[in-house]
């Protein structure tokens, strides 16, 4: 079997400000050319024509010119035929890949390959989009899994041995990125649209993050981003690449949109010249100018919170509702609660609490975005050490339990990780939905929960009481009396629970009555917590996944209650129509706010150890940036501008007139100097700066497009 590509050198981006923008360019050298000529990328993704002096032309030109590529298909997905450049020997390929040196980016194979898991199943039963095969019936959850990762393991190892060896980029619209590292690929990109982005940058950057592969998003707008090209479209066009930006995405493709579009369903047709796609393109220009005048900090966002993707879970993420493909094996295989789960878990930690929950407290509100804005989806094979990086782990959907990963549980907790789980992330069968449910070490837990299940009560409709508070810093829990009405009340089966461990406290209790005791609730657990070594577990002692629907009442108030604990110093009050994230400099942290509200303008404060901003003010469709300086805050008046930092000086360079707020978040007074003028701040005091542009940053002409004649626009996908 040859190995995936391990020339490394081929993967960095040379001098190429990371994110790579760009998208599918017509074939030819002349195509490039016009593309490099309308200012709107520095990224392509292109065919190779069918001839090997005209493709040599092409990545010398690249190469010489900066511009990074990713190449389409060869072969026809789900099988061994050449698709394009037929004529092109692996000989011819390698001479070519070489030919493009650092410009290379990879290649796309076998792409789509979750589409076996997520595509309507009559698309691949008997291949009738002439694809991928559905996959055979399967017994067991790690039958299927495996089944689905041999299949397309077999045609990567094709791909390397019969039409070149380069890096292989693989690009899918589902949540089976960790599955896609497994099979082979050597770089991930997400078809975004299609999918839920909540749920699908969580999981495509978390899986690039704990294997340390690059990743991109490919936006499918042309499919996917609108029945018409209206001013919501367009709105759609330019969230869908600052969404992202913000998330941390080394390199973003369009698909379609930016050179015509002609929509199938519709009678209205865009050509390259027409003001919708001169629109689009002008947002692609936009963000060229942007990135010469900021540049975004090394690495990913932070993510002090992350979801844990279990061990063998057959969630697509999107359109089909069968787990791991298998429409043929019967109805267990139906989507169940494991895969509901991810749904409902990604809402609670993206939309804002109901004012009129009770247990929406505090002084101040910052549901609506988890903890620094960001969170990762976290594969359970990741190594341990990439565990480490999250202050709380929770799981969500399926996981079979083993040694391993009990192993690496521990050791997470120990060091001084938080734990969330419910009983079924401890299952031991591998017959999916096998009934009685059985449990890891045949429910022994004790080591890592401080409990033992040793059965479970009768299925019934229980509610909850919250009776201890937490030991667990920084978090609280609503305790009251236990002579109240039940709370969060649904069809639940709980487990029948013995605590083995003096660190075991019992936080709530399963309840259907309200003039009960203490001793009661207690004898009856619902979620206990565990401390163990500098950590802590919270598990809750019930057969039901977070998402089933007697269970999700009760599962979201403990998802909110942790995300409101692990709140971090720095935290931003807004509406979930803003979403942000927070990078790290050696010098100052950068925030990025982005205004998703399609019409209206939304207002944000930096909140940092308890002082707060003044409000600012996003437009619509937006992002705005802050800089954070310790306790300084710098929030200029445009995203079009990039500081340097040296001691207390900050020079602060765009190339157009703007105005910088400058706010003294800490306890003792500041000074310094912004773009060589001084400036004191007594704490909590902000002032108002009026910043000179520098037109020479950028060409004065960058954002109007050259008068091009194109008339080629049949584009790779």
């Amino acid at each position: 079997m040859n190995m995936p590509y391990d020339g490394t050198e081929n993967m960095k981006f040379g001098k190429m400000t990371k994110p790579g923008i760009g998208g599918c360019v017509p074939l030819g050298l002349q195509a490039l050319k016009d593309f490099k000529a309308l200012k709107i990328g520095d990224l392509v993704l292109i065919d190779l024509p069918d001839n090997q002096n005209e493709a040599l032309e092409i990545a010398r030109w690249c190469r010489e010119n900066d511009i990074r590529v990713a190449l389409s298909e060869f072969t026809r997905r789900g099988g061994y035929e050449r698709w394009r450049s037929p004529s092109l020997t692996r000989d011819d390929l390698e001479e070519i890949f070489a030919e493009f040196g650092l410009a290379l980016l990879g290649r796309y194979a076998d792409s789509e390959s979750g589409g076996i898991l997520y595509w309507p199943k009559s698309y691949t039963i008997g291949r009738k989009v002439l694809n991928y095969e559905n996959m055979k019936p399967c017994r067991t959850m790690p039958e299927a899994h495996m089944a689905y990762v041999n299949y397309i393991r077999a045609f990567l190892d094709y791909e390397r041995k019969n039409v070149g060896n380069c890096p292989l980029i693989g690009e899918d619209a589902s949540f089976r990125f960790p599955n896609l590292i497994e099979c082979g690929f050597d770089s991930l990109c997400l078809e975004f649209l299609p999918g839920d982005p909540y749920m699908m940058l969580p999981c495509i950057r978390g899986t690039a993050q704990a294997f340390d592969v690059s990743w991109g998003t490919h936006i499918a707008m042309g499919w996917y981003g609108g029945i018409r090209v209206d001013q919501l479209w367009l709105k759609r066009w330019k969230l869908s690449i600052l969404e992202s930006f913000r998330n941390g995405a080394d390199n973003i493709f369009m698909e379609s949109g930016h050179y015509a579009l002609y929509p199938l369903d519709q009678k209205e047709r865009y050509d390259f010249d027409s003001p919708e796609m001169k629109a689009a393109r002008m947002e692609l220009r936009k963000f060229m100018l942007f990135k010469k005048l900021h540049r975004r900090p090394e690495g990913g966002p932070e993510a002090p919170v992350a979801l844990i993707h279990g061990n063998h879970d057959g969630t697509a993420g999107l359109w089909n509702r069968y787990a791991w493909g298998q429409y043929e094996a019967g109805p267990q295989w139906l989507e169940s609660p494991a895969e509901k789960s991810w749904e409902a878990m990604t809402g609670w930690l993206t939309r804002r609490q109901s004012p009129y929950d009770e247990h929406y407290e505090g002084d101040e509100s910052f549901s609506g975005n988890p903890p620094l804005g960001t969170f990762d989806i976290l594969p359970v094979d990741a190594p341990a050490e990439k565990w480490n990086a999250y202050s709380c782990l929770i799981f969500v959907g399926y996981n079979l339990m083993t040694e391993e990963i009990y192993a690496k549980c521990l050791k997470y907790v120990k060091q001084g990780g938080r734990l969330i789980m419910f009983l079924p992330h401890a299952l031991k069968d591998p017959i999916r939905d096998a009934s009685p449910a059985t449990l890891f070490r045949d429910g022994k837990l004790a080591e890592l929960t401080g409990l033992e299940v040793e059965g479970n009560l009768p299925e019934d409709v229980y509610g909850f009481k919250f009776i201890n508070e937490t030991a667990v810093p920084g978090w609280t829990v609503p305790v009251r009396s236990p002579r109240r009405d039940p709370e969060h009340l649904g069809r639940i089966l709980p487990g029948k629970i013995r605590i083995v461990s003096e660190n075991t406290r019992v936080i709530a209790g399963f309840s259907d009555y309200a003039r009960e005791t203490q001793e009661i609730l207690e004898a009856r657990p619902a979620l206990v917590e565990h401390s163990l070594g500098n950590g802590f577990v919270w598990t809750v002692c019930a057969f039901n996944y977070p998402g089933e629907d007697g269970m999700s009442r009760f599962a979201e108030h403990v998802v909110r209650m942790v995300l409101r604990g692990e709140q971090q110093n720095l935290r931003v009050m807004c509406t979930d129509s803003v979403r942000y994230a927070v990078f790290n400099t050696t010098s100052f942290r950068v925030l990025y706010l982005l205004n998703t509200e399609f019409d209206l303008p939304q207002k944000v404060q930096i909140w940092l150890n308890g002082r707060k901003s003044p409000a600012f003010e996003i437009p619509e469709a937006e992002m705005a940036l802050a800089y954070l300086a310790e306790e300084l805050l710098i929030f200029p008046s445009t995203r079009y501008v990039g500081l340097t930092r040296k001691g207390a000086e900050y020079v602060l360079k765009g190339n157009l007139d703007f105005t910088v707020t400058l706010v003294n978040l800490g306890d003792s007074v500041l000074s310094g100097k912004l773009n060589r003028a001084d400036w004191t701040l007594a704490p909590g005091e902000n002032l108002v700066q009026q910043c000179n542009g520098i037109p020479e940053l950028v060409e004065k002409d960058f954002l109007t497009e050259p008068d091009l004649k194109i008339q080629n626009v049949q584009l790779p996908y």
